[in-house]
């Protein structure tokens, strides 16, 4: 099967192809790098191999099959310090063989994480893409199950800070995010332009006071125009209630302006409104317990080329039994309410769990054994779930430097 991304139109009917955007996005990220070439790289890789059991791999709630197969992932971790500076190139690949048609692929994910820390000025950048397909990139957000789409996601996320006295921190942060589907009679690509001034307080050793505002624009780039405008100012606190303990929490209001391409008509329809948005963490580490648990309400982007508001519930915990024994458990649980439905009949629940049990049989070779159950209720009310079962084998190269 050609895995090669098909041409696409954008919205002004202008042809392209996102591989080479890709490209050029890659060179641009990974300029922090160069920095750091005059130093030795510290290059570590990996070899997972999964071996998976589905019985509704597509979430689908009436007639579905189960899958069966594979997926080979080689992964390269490469760092690159300076002093002050941080730099991390995580490039990983997968190749997806199952007994279903339209499951087989060739993904690739990278990420790229870089910072720098002088006496006032900090600056960082964030950076990844996903070149997979809507099979397992889309089942959490829009919840559209078609199997074998290609997708490709690119995001950027730098930000800079200032220390303007020692207890008071200015950060302002901005997003960019570009989705693109390989088929957009069924999705819609859309970008995410975003940007958050913080202000960080520092009460005393343990309690430090927040403020900030969100403000982003989401605009689809095939099928009906649509732009969505959001501003949410936002207060709240953090506190350290312990040595392995803290918690944090926002609160604001949330102001949404939405121009939409109106149907069989010249015109826009334009619609706002306003809603409670929240982000809170709750955090535990310790020598044997890594716990994150979150609660969030803020928009979500969809590739039905809608924002929606999404809020969730996410517990991740990793639990170390012994040197060699590793427990994991993540969890999330996310209710979406569609934009341009009314009433209570709007809402998607997507519900997921994994625990995972990690066991090193030997210096450098890790092997899994994992549970995930799924289950989606739609708008209409059906109910679907899925099971898988998952046997993981992880090979982990030693680390060596590379002089340039």
């Amino acid at each position: 099967m050609d895995r090669t991304p098909p041409l696409v139109r954008s919205g002004c009917g202008r042809k392209y192809r996102p591989l080479p955007h890709l490209i050029v996005a890659g060179v641009l990220v990974l300029i922090p790098f160069c920095d750091a070439l005059a130093d030795p790289l510290r290059v570590q890789g990996k070899l997972s191999q999964t071996l998976e059991y589905d019985n509704n791999p597509l979430l689908s709630a009436r007639e579905h099959e189960a899958a069966m197969g594979s997926v080979t992932s080689p992964e390269l971790l490469i760092n690159a310090d300076l002093p002050g500076v941080t730099n991390q190139l995580d490039l990983r690949g997968d190749v997806n063989r199952y007994d279903l048609k339209g499951f087989d692929s060739e993904d690739l994910f990278g990420a790229l994480r870089s910072r720098w820390v002088g006496t006032l000025w900090t600056a960082s950048m964030n950076a990844s893409l996903d070149y997979d397909t809507t099979r397992t990139s889309e089942l959490g957000g829009s919840g559209i199950n078609i199997a074998g789409i290609r997708h490709t996601t690119v995001s950027l996320g730098p930000e800079v800070g200032v220390a303007l006295t020692p207890q008071d921190m200015v950060n302002v942060g901005g997003t960019y995010v570009r989705s693109t589907y390989g088929d957009t009679k069924r999705y819609t690509n859309y970008e995410v332009l975003g940007l958050s001034p913080r202000l960080a307080h520092a009460f005393d050793e343990r309690n430090s006071g927040l403020a900030t505002v969100r403000m982003s624009r989401f605009q689809t780039r095939t099928g009906p125009s649509s732009t969505v405008d959001t501003v949410a100012p936002m207060a709240g606190w953090e506190r350290k209630l312990s040595e392995t303990l803290t918690i944090s929490a926002l609160v604001g209001i949330q102001q949404m302006t939405s121009s939409v391409e109106a149907s069989g008509a010249v015109g826009q329809s334009e619609r706002s409104s306003s809603d409670l948005v929240f982000d809170s963490t709750l955090t535990y580490r310790d020598q044997q317990d890594q716990i994150t648990l979150a609660l969030n309400r803020q928009p979500s982007p969809s590739g039905d080329g809608t924002m929606n508001q999404a809020t969730g519930v996410s517990l991740s915990l990793t639990h170390t039994l012994s040197p060699r024994v590793n427990l994991k458990l993540d969890t999330t649980y996310k209710v979406t309410e569609l934009s341009g439905s009314q009433g209570g009949s709007n809402e998607k629940v997507y519900l997921t769990a994994s625990p995972k049990l990690l066991y090193r049989i030997f210096d450098k070779i890790d092997v899994g054994l994992s549970y995930r159950y799924r289950q989606q209720k739609e708008v209409a009310g059906d109910i679907s779930e899925s099971q898988s079962f998952m046997v993981n084998l992880i090979c982990n190269s030693s680390s060596f430097e590379l002089g340039l």
